[in-house]
This record gives structure tokens, sequence and C-alpha cells, in this order.
């Protein structure tokens, strides 16, 4: 019986991971009705490994022009109902497409998701299962609005109808890396989604080289790389998305209330410094000050969100031109009582890194942490996040 799955695995210079890659992608309990290799020009010994599978897959070579101009060329070869576009160094478990399907199916959804589990790869080359990552289930557009902040899904994690990728268009060619997160992102926003009960794959984890053959670069590079092509997504999306779409209970455009406005430019301003715009979360922040209510005051919700803007990523946004006196400056504007609650939040979201960092033993990283909080916060903000819990 049909899976009506089509399996897309672009390459490059992957010699070392694409036969496992094959193979459990070629043990699946439903099987896949094609498996397309896009070879973006690989230099090692890929077209070698590829004649071997030549009988069970279908092989498509190409100059090298990056991951999405690879997948781009097998897309218009696509004829199932769905598409599963699989990264040439994971690992697919033999249930995957089986439980994507039985989620999928004759539920409406433009797509499905997974959990997945981390893996490192042993001196034998068996892989050393880690953490798993788990999928949440999300109502309507809550997803989308997560994503925002986060890729949750690396590409291997989603299954998705044909139609929807034919309806958005091809993946975005100028980049590098982030081309899945792009696409993944206007999936989100113009389609519902299922989670998929169930782990369908492993995500390895090694120190190969990563990009195009135009753009290489090594895996100490990967973090910079992300923030570089990501900017290019949300300069575009600040410009593209409504207000209103980063609020999740509000599904069409209507005017904002006062309060829905201060909570979409929370939103909007902790994305936009997540991914180190500063120009357009200083905009942010000075409009938020500006337009709130005399009496207005953070949520618990904006609270969460304004805490999570330095997660996983402070040296990176140092990295990247990070200037606390500036925000502070622009907390000296406007309502008073707002920007002092914004003040403690952001102070807490720095803190909490520089005490994970300490309790971790990296007493480099914590300095350079500390050394941002006072010129940022002043002895307020510091105060207040030495005392918050």
């Amino acid at each position: 019986m049909s899976s009506n799955v089509t399996v897309i695995v672009p390459t490059f210079n992957r010699s070392k991971y694409l036969p496992a890659c094959l193979e459990s992608l070629l043990a699946q309990s439903d099987a896949a009705d094609r498996i397309i290799v896009v070879d973006d020009g690989s230099t090692d010994g890929t077209a070698g490994i590829l004649k071997t599978f030549r009988d069970r897959i279908e092989c498509v070579r190409q100059d090298n022009q990056g991951k999405a101009a690879a997948l781009n060329r097998a897309m218009p070869m696509v004829e199932s109902e769905y598409v599963w576009v699989f990264d040439d160094d994971d690992v697919a478990l033999p249930d995957a497409i089986t439980l994507h399907l039985n989620a999928l199916d004759g539920s409406g959804h433009g797509f499905s998701y997974a959990s997945y589990q981390r893996a490192t790869t042993n001196a034998d080359g068996s892989l050393q299962p880690g953490p798993v990552r788990q999928a949440e289930s999300y109502d309507d557009r809550a997803l989308f609005i997560d994503l925002l902040e986060e890729n949750l899904l690396p590409q291997p994690s989603i299954i998705v109808r044909n139609e929807c990728y034919k309806k958005l268009g091809p993946f975005d060619e100028r980049l590098v890396r982030s081309q899945d997160y792009d696409m993944l992102l206007r999936l989100s926003r113009s389609y519902t989604a299922v989670a998929v009960a169930g782990i369908t794959y492993y995500y390895r984890l090694h120190d190969g080289a990563r990009g195009s053959g135009n753009d290489n670069f090594a895996f100490s590079a990967v973090n910079d790389k992300w923030i570089k092509y990501d900017q290019i997504i949300f300069d575009g999306l600040y410009e593209k998305l409504a207000l209103w779409e980063y609020l999740p209970e509000v599904s069409t455009e209507h005017t904002l209330t006062p309060q829905q406005r201060q909570r979409a430019l929370i939103k909007r301003f902790s994305v936009m410094m997540r991914y180190c715009l500063w120009d357009s979360a200083m905009a942010d922040l000075t409009d938020l000050l500006r337009e709130s209510l005399a009496d207005a005051s953070l949520s618990d919700g904006e609270r969460q969100i304004l805490h999570r803007i330095f997660e996983n990523r402070a040296l990176l946004m140092f990295r990247w031109g990070y200037d606390g006196s500036r925000i502070r400056k622009e907390l000296r504007g406007g309502n008073r009582k707002l920007a002092d609650q914004i003040r403690v939040e952001l102070s807490k979201s720095l803190y909490y890194e520089l005490n994970r960092d300490l309790a971790g033993g990296n007493r480099r990283d914590a300095l350079r942490i500390a050394a941002r909080l006072v010129p940022l916060l002043g002895l307020r903000g510091l105060l207040a996040a030495s005392s918050a819990k």
C-alpha cells in the first residue's frame, strides 16, 4: 500500500553520514513512495555511495548552489500528497512515516511535527542517543508565535502536504543557513499543524563542516551563521507581519486594544532583540513606553516574554553588537513605571544566564555577562536582579 510520501534528501559532502541516513529511510515500516537525493555538487565520496543505492532511490546532481536550490530542484518532481525533507546526517526511526500519517491523514492540517532525539557519534560510527526534544501540542496560531523566538523544529521533524509547499512557493535561495526555519515560519503562519505522538528520528550532533561550497564554515561558527541569515528573515518579517500577528489569541486583523498593543509590542521587541536587530527593537521599546497607559503594568505573560530574551544566547547577542547602555537610555523615556518593570525583567533574564554559567563552572562567561549588568541596568536593576528568586 502506498504511503503517498516522497522523501527529499539534499546532500553536500556528507559521505560519512549519508549511508546511515538512506538506510534508515529505506527501512521505514510504511515505505516512502520515492526517495529523491539531490547531490549539490559534492566533492567527496558521495557519488560512489549513491551508486550503491541506485536501484532503491532517485538521484539528481547539480553544481553546488546551496541547500535551498537543491530543494527547489526536487520539489517540482514530487507527485505524492506528502513531502518529507530529511537531512543527510540524521537517522530516521522505523515508524516515523507511520506516526506522521496517523496524525496527519484526514486531519485537515497542513503539516505534522514530531519530537526528536539528539545523538552523538561513537568511535565505531554508531549513534549514542542523548536528550529528547519533546514537541509540544499547540492550538491554532500558538505554534507560529513560539517559533518567532526560536526554531523549535528542525526540518526532519515535519511532514508537509505537497499542496502547501506549492502555494507558499520556493525555498529562499539567499539563505545558506536557516532556509528551513524560513519555510517553517511561512508554513506555520499559513497553516495549522498537528503534533505526532512519538519520536521519529535521531538528530545527529557532529563537528563536520556546514554550508555550501561558496559559504562553507566550521561547526564553531554555526551560531553566528544562524544569526546572519536569521536577520535576513526577521528583517523582512518586521515589515511584513502586522502587529496583531504577534498575538496568539488574535486570528484576524482588527484594531487592537491598548493592552493588546502593549503585549504585541513587547513580543516583537523581544523577537527583534533575540535576532540582534537593534534598531527595530529600540523602535518598539520607544513606542511601547510612549503609547502605554499611565497605569499600565506588565502581565505575568509579558514578564515571561521579557525573561526569555537572553535565554541561551546572551554571549551571542554580545558578539553581535548588543549595547546595554542604549536600552538603558530608552528606558528613561515615556512611562517610567512600565520602564522600571521592564528593567527588572531584563535584569532577571541576564542574571539567570549568569547564575547558570556559574553553576556550570563557566566563570569566564559568567564574568562576561556580569560586565554588562551595570552598564545596562544601573544599580537599581542590578539590586532587583540579585534579590529576585
